[in-house]
């Protein structure tokens, strides 16, 4: 049976891993490989010979980005471990750490999916506007927006000065838990737009919003090759490994 210490050890590598893999689907090659294994082998398997380590890395990488490319269920990863000569002990972590990364993996994938800037969040209010004799065309309501927008290149730019900076951190072996490391700052990855509108700058948005989910319905439910309408035609951490019972 595996001791506490291998069974955190192996945790801690797939876990480590994933996130590597995951990291560099955002932004591809944003963080080295290599320096992330070569901290993990220093902290956990300093007395593993260099050439099995590399060999466990390099089996444990195979299966995660093949994992993740395909975003396989732990029911699909649990197939692909069975035939591989690797301890019952490690299987059962690999699937424990699968089973916790799964959200993760379905939201990387599908942000890596997309090649432009996407809208997070909508706000808005409106405000009521009072006549004078001087600009009674002024009276009525004014509607107030605001929009979260994802900007992919301010995303990417922080998400490679945050990775070097964990790898500056690893190295210099402070013990920084993820979670203690602050979340990146809105302002860091996503754009805000607020801009105005009156009634009937309202309406005629309305009526193009209207008009998009229409063809995209109609898309969805028909499959076919039309043509989109123009725009100016008014028609949405760190893992306890636990105990993993050798079989």
């Amino acid at each position: 049976m595996a001791s506490a210490a291998e069974q955190k050890a192996f945790a801690q590598l797939v876990l480590a891993l994933s996130n590597v893999v995951l990291t560099n689907v955002k932004s591809r090659g944003s963080v080295d490989v290599d320096a992330v294994a070569g901290t993990l082998r220093d902290r956990f398997y300093s007395d593993m010979p260099r050439e099995e380590f590399v060999a466990m890395r390099e089996s444990v990488l195979a299966v995660l980005r093949q994992g993740v490319a395909e975003i396989w269920s732990v029911t699909q990863l649990e197939e692909a471990l069975a035939p591989m000569d690797m301890p019952a002990y490690q299987k059962k972590l690999f699937l424990r750490v699968w089973h916790r990364q799964q959200e993760k993996i379905r939201l990387v994938v599908s942000e890596a999916s997309r090649f432009g800037n996407s809208l997070l969040d909508m706000s808005w209010r409106v405000d009521a506007l009072s006549a004078s004799k001087a600009r009674e065309s002024l009276s009525g309501a004014t509607c107030i927006v605001e929009l979260l927008v994802s900007n992919e290149n301010k995303a990417a730019e922080a998400r490679r000065a945050a990775a070097a900076a964990a790898i500056i951190r690893a190295r210099s072996d402070q013990s920084v838990d993820a979670k203690d490391v602050p979340p990146l700052s809105v302002a860091a990855t996503h754009d805000v737009v607020t801009f105005e509108m009156d009634q009937a700058q309202l309406e005629q948005t309305l009526l193009q919003v209207r008009a998009i989910k229409s063809f995209i319905s109609s898309q969805t439910a028909g499959g076919s090759a039309a043509s989109a309408p123009d725009a100016g035609t008014s028609a949405e951490p760190d893992v306890d490994a636990g105990a993993a019972d050798d079989e």
